[in-house]
C-alpha cells in the first residue's frame, strides 16, 4: 500500500523504543506517541514537514535525501531532523507555506535547534537566512502576494500567509547561530522602519499583516538586545539602535494601554497590548542596564539620556505628550506599596548616570516624598531622599561622579515644594532622614543667591516661615533637639539669606519698597534718603559700576572676580543678578559677623583698617575668617570685607567675589 503524495502520516500506540515496519498500519493509525500529538506530512515517501511536541521519534533510517528506508524507533532526533530540514529550506526559499509553517512552529516551541553539527545543517549555510531577509527587505514597497508571485508562479502550491513566520526564523537564527545577529541587524532597516510606525501600522502595505507581526518582531527585538547584553557581540546592539525610531519604539511599548493608546488597544486587544508592554518594559530595563557601567561612553551617555527624556506617547500621535519615561517611571513607582532595588537602580542609573530629569521628574519626585505618612515607610523614603537630592545637580562627568547644582532644577523644586518635603520628612521620620535632608538643604543653599534660586526662595519664603513656626508649636521636642535645630536653621538662614534688605540701613524690604541704584543695579535701597546717605557717605559714588582694580581696592563697592561682563546675554543677566542679590546682604552679613571679626582681628593683633574679612558664602552659615592686608590700607577709617561664592550656570561654574567697606564704627553698633 503506498502513501499519496500529500497525505498526513498519524501515529498510535508507540512507545520509546518500539519498532515498525507496516506502511499501510502506520497510515492507519491514530495521532499519539507517548500521550503527545504528531502530525508528519509525507510525500512520495520523504518526511517534509512535522508538527510536534516530542521530537524524538525516528521512523526508521533515511537515505541522504531523507527518503524513508525502514525500520526504525522513537529516538534519533538528528537524523529524523536531517531528511526535513533541506525540503524546508526548499519550501521557504519557494515562499511554500508548509516548510516556512513547520520550521517556525518547531523554534516558537523549542523543539528545533539549528545548527546540526553531523549534516552542517544552519541557518546561513542552508540560505535559509539570505533568503527570508530579503524577502523582509521588500516589506515597505510591495505587497505579500506580489513578492511571493515573484519568486514562486506555481499557483498549486500553498504560500506563506503570515509573514510573522519569517520573524520566527529570524528569532531562531538569532538564538541559535551567533554569527546570525549581526547580519540580520544589519538587514532589517525595512521592517524596523514599517514595524515601527505605529499610527499608519502597515507591513507589507497591509495593515494585517503588521497586526499578525507586531508581536514576534518586538520578540525578536527584545531577543536580540538580550544575545547581544549577556553576550560578547555589542556590535549587534550598535547596529539596531542607530535605526531611526526603534528606541523610541522600545520605550513606547510599553505603555500601549487604553488610557495612553485607545487605537492601538482597540486594534490588538488586551492580551496583545499586555504582551508588548511586557516586552517593552523589559527591553528598556535591559538596554538602561546594558548602558549603565563605571564609565560612559558619550555614545552611551546620549543614549541613556535619549531613554529617560523619551515622551511615552508616539509623537506622530500625540504632539502634546511631555510625560517622559523618566516621569512615568517615578509616577509607577510611586504607586506601588513596594519596590525593590532593580527598579531603583534603574531610576538611579537615568538621573544620575544621564541627567534625565524635566519639570514633571521634579514634580513626582517631591509629590512622592510627601506621600509617606509612616515611619516604617523609612527605606523607601531615605531612597527618594536621595534621588531627589541627585536630581538637583547636573552630572558632567561619564563616570556618574559628584555633580554640579543646577540653579534652574532647583528653583523648580523649591517652587515644587521641596522645602516642604524637608519639613515633612522632619515631622514624620525625625533623625532617621536628618542626613538626607541635610544634603538637600545644602546643595539648595550653594545656588540660593543666583538669579532663578533666589527668586523661587522669596516666593516659598513666607510660607516656610509660616510652618516653620507651626512645627515649633506643634513639636516642641523636635525644634529643641541640637541636630533638628541644625537643619531648621539652614533652612532659615536660606531664608534670611534671600532678603532683600537695604543695603544701607540693613531693613528688610518687601516688594514694593525696592529702590535699586540706576547705575550699577547692584545696590537695593529702602529710600531715596539711605541712596543718597551711600552715595555721600558709603562711597558708592566712587566706585558705581567700576570693576576692581589694586588702585581701588581701598574704596568701597566693588566687583572682584570676574572682571568683564559675559558676552552671552543670559549669561551676563545671571551674573548681574547674583551680585545685586550679594550686594543686598553684605551690610547684615558684616553686621552678624562683628563680635568675629573683632574677636579674630584682636588675636592677629592687627588694626581693623589693615584686616580683610573674608565671607565664604559657599557655606552654610557662611565662613568667616579674618586676614592681614597684603597691600597698604588707603582707607583708616574702614574695614575692607570680600565676599565669595559661585556662579551656577547649568552644568558650569565660575567663582565670583565682591569688595565691600564698611565704616568702622559699624563693627561696633
Amino acid at each position: 500500500m503506498g502513501w499519496p503524495i500529500g497525505c498526513t502520516v498519524k501515529l498510535k500506540n508507540l512507545q520509546r523504543g518500539s519498532q515498525y515496519n507496516d506502511k499501510s498500519a502506520i497510515v492507519q493509525s491514530e495521532p499519539s506517541i507517548g500521550g503527545r500529538q504528531n502530525v508528519l506530512l509525507i510525500e512520495e515517501n520523504k518526511v517534509v514537514a512535522v508538527k510536534s511536541q516530542n521530537m524524538y521519534m525516528n521512523l526508521g533510517s533515511f537515505d541522504s535525501e531523507g527518503k524513508i528506508l525502514g525500520g526504525g524507533s522513537i529516538s534519533n532526533v538528528s537524523s529524523f531532523l536531517a531528511g526535513i530540514v533541506p525540503r524546508w529550506v526548499e519550501d521557504i526559499k519557494r515562499g511554500g507555506q508548509a516548510g516556512t509553517a513547520s520550521l517556525a512552529d518547531g523554534i516558537r516551541s523549542g523543539t528545533i535547534h539549528l545548527p546540526l553539527p553531523p549534516f552542517n545543517m544552519s541557518f546561513e549555510s542552508s540560505g535559509m537566512l539570505g533568503c527570508v531577509l530579503n524577502f523582509l527587505k521588500r516589506c515597505e514597497h510591495e505587497t505579500l502576494g506580489k513578492l511571493l508571485h515573484s519568486v514562486n508562479r506555481n499557483n498549486r502550491e500553498e504560500k506563506v500567509n503570515d509573514p510573522s513566520l519569517w520573524i520566527d526564523i529570524l528569532s531562531g537564527a538569532d538564538k541559535s547561530e551567533p554569527g546570525c545577529g549581526v547580519k540580520i541587524a544589519e538587514n532589517i532597516g525595512p521592517l524596523i522602519k514599517c514595524m515601527c510606525n505605529d499610527t499608519e501600522r502597515r507591513l507589507f502595505k497591509s495593515n494585517q499583516h503588521w497586526k499578525e507581526c507586531i508581536v514576534p518582531f518586538a520578540s525578536l527585538i527584545y531577543n536580540m538586545i538580550g544575545t547581544s547584553v549577556n553576550g560578547t557581540d555589542k556590535n549587534k546592539l550598535n547596529i539596531l539602535l542607530k535605526y531611526e525610531g526603534l528606541l523610541s519604539s522600545i520605550v513606547q511599548w510599553g505603555y500601549w494601554k487604553e488610557e495612553l493608546r485607545p487605537d492601538i488597544a482597540k486594534e490588538l486587544g488586551v492580551d496583545t497590548c499586555d504582551q508588548m508592554m511586557s516586552i517593552g518594559k523589559c527591553s528598556t530595563g535591559m538596554l538602561i542596564k546594558s548602558l549603565c557601567n563605571d564609565k560612559l561612553s558619550a555614545e552611551d551617555e546620549s543614549r541613556l539620556e535619549t531613554i529617560g527624556t523619551m515622551p511615552i506617547i508616539s509623537k506622530e500621535y500625540d504632539s502634546s505628550c511631555m510625560i517622559s519615561y523618566t516621569a512615568e517611571l517615578v509616577r509607577q513607582l510611586k504607586g506601588k506599596d513596594s519596590y525593590g532595588e532593580q527598579e531603583i537602580g534603574l531610576l538611579l542609573f537615568l538621573i544620575r548616570g544621564a541627567n534625565c530629569v524635566d519639570k514633571e521628574v521634579i514634580n513626582e519626585m517631591i509629590d512622592w516624598g510627601m506621600n509617606f505618612t509612616s515611619g516604617h515607610e523609612i527605606r523607601e523614603a531615605m531612597s527618594v531622599a536621595v534621588i531627589t537630592n541627585l536630581m538637583l545637580l547636573v552630572m558632567k562627568n561619564a563616570d556618574m561622579g559628584m555633580g554640579i547644582p543646577s540653579d534652574s532644577r532647583i528653583a523648580f523644586a523649591v517652587r515644587a515644594g521641596l522645602f516642604d518635603m524637608c519639613l515633612h520628612y522632619i515631622e514624620t521620620f525625625e533623625e532617621q532622614c536628618l542626613l538626607q535632608i541635610k544634603s538637600i538643604l545644602n546643595v539648595v543653599y550653594t545656588t540660593s543667591l543666583n538669579q532663578k534660586t533666589a527668586k523661587a526662595i522669596r516666593h516659598k519664603k513666607s510660607s516656610i516661615e509660616k510652618q516653620l513656626v507651626h512645627l515649633e508649636k506643634k513639636n516642641g521636642s523636635i525644634t529643641s533637639h541640637p541636630k533638628f535645630n541644625e537643619i531648621l536653621n539652614m533652612l532659615k538662614y536660606i531664608l534670611v539669606m534671600n532678603g532683600p534688605y537695604c543695603c544701607w540701613c540693613n531693613k528688610s524690604l518687601s516688594k514694593t519698597e525696592v529702590m535699586e541704584c540706576n547705575g550699577c543695579h547692584r545696590m537695593m535701597y529702602c529710600s531715596k534718603s539711605c541712596q543718597r546717605e551711600d552715595w555721600l557717605n558709603g562711597g558708592h559714588k566712587i566706585l558705581c559700576s567700576k570693576p576692581f582694580t589694586e588702585e581701588n581696592s581701598g574704596q568701597f563697592q566693588s566687583k572682584e572676580w570676574p572682571s568683564a561682563v559675559p558676552e552671552d546675554e543670559r549669561a551676563a543677566a545671571k551674573l548681574e543678578d547674583l551680585e545685586k542679590n550679594m550686594a543686598m546682604i553684605q551690610l547684615k552679613l558684616f553686621l552678624e559677623s562683628t563680635e568675629t571679626i573683632i574677636s579674630q582681628a584682636s588675636s592677629l593683633d592687627v588694626p581693623l583698617h589693615d584686616c580683610i574679612v573674608s565671607f565664604n558664602l559657599s557655606e552654610c552659615p557662611p565662613k568667616v575668617e579674618v586676614k592681614r592686608q597684603t597691600w597698604n590700607s588707603q582707607s583708616k577709617d574702614n574695614i575692607t570685607c570680600v565676599f565669595r561664592t559661585y556662579l551656577y550656570n547649568e552644568g558650569n561654574v565660575q567663582k565670583h567675589s565682591m569688595q565691600r567697606l564698611f565704616p568702622i564704627e559699624f563693627s561696633y553698633a
